[in-house]
């Protein structure tokens, strides 16, 4: 029963390379059973079985493995509750070698180069409108560092036409109050790398018929503009307009004027209180007032570069004209 030694032999040496003390004798390969002497049960017989798991953090502060050997009473491999374990050996890893020393800076990077933009109102014989007027947004890069755009420097351009005014129809019957217009939101965000490699942003608008004063991707009329900055110029936001509130917050919904990059100011401009004839304009300097049921005046003065918004008797923003 050759087969019988052979196995019995084989647990044995694997065990002792692992652990040391596992009973096992190098005798064992002597042994031979003929079928007239063989034990009875000997297939039944337990055999070594080895558990590894590992080690817990007090054992082995960097981590590391346990060895055990426990007497395989079933011959199932499986390390049961009431199988003693008859050994057991930890392997612990080396601990972390310490952090080596900081490289040194590397050089400054060159300054890059900001965009600008001009806005141009044409407001008779525009061939590019219907309406024979609009506005158009010019953009570049300022490659001179002049705070200026000039012409040379252009090399983007993007027309808003104004809307056609039709003939005049019949006068109809009065018909009931309507609700308040509503005003245009926007946001500013980042614009993606695939349309300004050197960074940029784009300017989101909507008409805001929740009149919450926020900008939402839910609301209706969304239009954007994006501007890149140069080739070399930062990656960073670009925030090319800022919103004014004349006399605060005082409605659920605000009139918004916005004050350009060159100083003017862009908002909605309509003939009487009443909101006829609404259109988005340029205004220039005089006194204001709000339809957006708030009662608000408010007053445009320029006196030499500087321009100003005042309300309450009082001047609120001064701002530099390019």
């Amino acid at each position: 029963m050759k087969r019988h030694q052979f196995q019995f032999a084989s647990i044995c040496a694997i065990t002792t390379i692992l652990i040391s003390q596992t009973g096992c004798s190098s005798r064992s390969s002597q042994i031979e059973f003929s079928p007239v002497d063989k034990p009875a049960g000997l297939d039944s017989a337990p055999i070594p079985g080895i558990e590894v798991f590992p080690a817990t953090p007090t054992q082995c502060a960097a981590g590391g493995t346990v060895y055990q050997i426990f007497v395989d009473e079933n011959r199932n491999g499986l390390h049961e509750a009431s199988e003693v374990v008859s050994n057991t050996q930890v392997v612990c890893n080396g601990a972390n070698g310490s952090d080596g020393s900081n490289g040194s800076n590397g050089q400054n990077g060159s300054d890059g180069f900001s965009t600008l933009f001009t806005l141009n109102r044409i407001s008779t014989g525009f061939s590019a409108c219907a309406s024979g007027a609009g506005v158009q947004i010019n953009s570049g890069v300022d490659v001179d560092r002049s705070n200026a755009l000039e012409n040379s420097e252009i090399n983007s351009a993007q027309i808003l036409c104004d809307g056609e005014r039709g003939a005049d129809g019949s006068t109809g019957a009065s018909g009931p109050a309507g609700s308040n217009g509503h005003s245009v939101v926007f946001e500013v965000v980042a614009a993606p790398i695939s349309q300004c490699a050197s960074g940029g942003s784009t300017v989101l608008m909507a008409l805001d018929i929740e009149d919450g004063g926020v900008y939402s991707s839910s609301l209706p009329n969304q239009q954007a503009m994006t501007l890149c900055n140069g080739a070399s110029a930062p990656v960073a936001a670009y925030t090319p307009v800022e919103p004014i509130q004349p006399c605060g917050q005082t409605v659920a919904f605000k009139e918004v004027l916005l004050r350009l990059y060159n100083g003017q100011i862009l908002g909605s401009f309509s003939n009487d209180t009443g909101g006829t004839m609404t259109r988005l304009a340029f205004l220039p300097d005089g006194t204001y007032i709000n339809t957006d049921d708030s009662g608000c005046q408010f007053t445009l003065a320029t006196s030499g570069s500087q321009r100003s918004i005042s309300w309450w008797n009082q001047v609120q923003m001064v701002w530099n004209m390019l």
